[in-house]
């Protein structure tokens, strides 16, 4: 179950209901109530105040218990002079601009809150009543409503929703979360200079509302969004031939369900070379994997970059001569990716790992 919190704000007596099924104890618990009704006899809307008060301590008998505070200018010091001596003091104690106006058992402050529990996967009717009929908020008051879940996201409700006549309703829904959701690894095949089809696994208990693949450059931390389909054999399926020759990418697959978004493990590869066969022919790379120096051979070397699986690029050099020593010292274990210039510009990607 979920629990939300309801925050009502108001300024005038009124009373709410939650018409909802009882799924807690409706054992009573041990805790009274004493209401401190700040009214005037000059106060046209106040006997509205005593009459929901007299039937509120009806209704809850030994429970409920009320004291009149007579106070501001609308409480006249001629006779009958119902004003007590701290009648004002009381009164300024609290933050309303009129009355009447009812504090319950001390609660300071402009908003009062309860709690109610929602079962999963079922309909709840939220209702607020005003007994006038005429709302909490305008002409009537400055009153407001708003329901929250237990982390304090807003369901519905805010500063203006306090117009309405005699009642308002809403209805709370909760979709289980819990839902079994498995995306697998995904396989990139058929790669060529600028083409590749991918697939993937899932596992489901809801049909998912979309599927598809993230691919980027290793080098880059956007992805472009690959459409998917799902199949009879519970595979995904994509294909695209928007990529870029020579280039390593970083591909998952995905599934939203619910409105949320699963992801599978990432998966590399490599798209075809292009006019650097001779230059990647020249360039040897070892030991791979490394542990501390990693040796970078080849002919017209300019300049190499290390990128992590995240795209970030972790080390940069410029090379004169025909080779380099690596110092890996500072990476962490795992794979990173490397991309080797030529004095002519040509690009040749490779792999390698650290690992200690």
């Amino acid at each position: 179950m979920k629990k939300f919190t309801f925050a009502l704000m108001a300024l005038l007596a009124f009373t709410f209901t939650l018409k909802a099924q009882q799924y807690v104890s409706t054992e009573p618990a041990n805790r009274n109530v004493v209401i401190e009704e700040f009214t005037g006899r000059n106060c046209g809307y106040c006997p509205i105040g005593h009459r929901i008060t007299h039937e509120l301590m009806e209704e809850h008998p030994g429970r409920v218990f009320a004291i009149n505070v007579h106070c501001t200018s609308l409480s006249p010091t001629t006779y009958p002079n119902l004003n007590i001596t701290k009648g004002n003091s009381i009164a300024n104690g609290f933050s309303f601009s009129g009355i009447p106006m009812g504090m319950v058992n001390r609660h300071s402050g402009s908003a009062a809150e309860t709690s109610q529990f929602v079962p999963v996967d079922e309909c709840v009717k939220f209702t607020i009543y005003d007994q006038v009929g005429n709302g909490i908020c305008c002409n009537n008051g400055q009153g407001y409503y708003i329901v929250k879940d237990s982390h304090g996201n807003v369901i519905f409700g805010n500063e203006n929703d306090g117009e309405f006549g005699e009642s308002a309703s809403h209805l709370i829904s909760v979709r289980n979360h819990q839902t079994t959701v498995e995306v697998g690894g995904t396989e990139a095949v058929n790669v060529d200079y600028t083409h590749a089809d991918f697939v993937s696994s899932l596992v489901y208990e809801v049909y998912p509302d979309q599927v598809g693949f993230e691919c980027r450059k290793v080098t880059s931390s956007e992805p472009m969004i690959i459409p998917g389909i799902l199949n009879e054999f519970q595979k995904i399926l994509g294909t695209t031939d928007e990529l870029e020759h020579s280039t390593i990418y970083v591909v998952r697959a995905f599934a939203v369900v619910n409105g949320e978004t699963y992801y599978g493990a990432e998966t590399t590869f490599q798209t075809w070379t292009e006019g650097v066969d001779e230059f990647g022919e020249s360039v040897k790379i070892y030991p791979n994997p490394t542990s501390g120096v990693l040796n970078i051979q080849g002919e017209g070397l300019k300049s190499i970059e290390v990128y992590n699986t995240k795209g970030q690029c972790v080390m940069m050099q410029e090379v004169n001569g025909d080779g380099i020593q690596l110092n890996t010292e500072s990476l962490n274990n795992g794979i990173y990716f490397l991309r080797v210039r030529a004095n002519d510009g040509t690009l040749l990607n490779r792999t390698f790992s650290v690992a200690r």
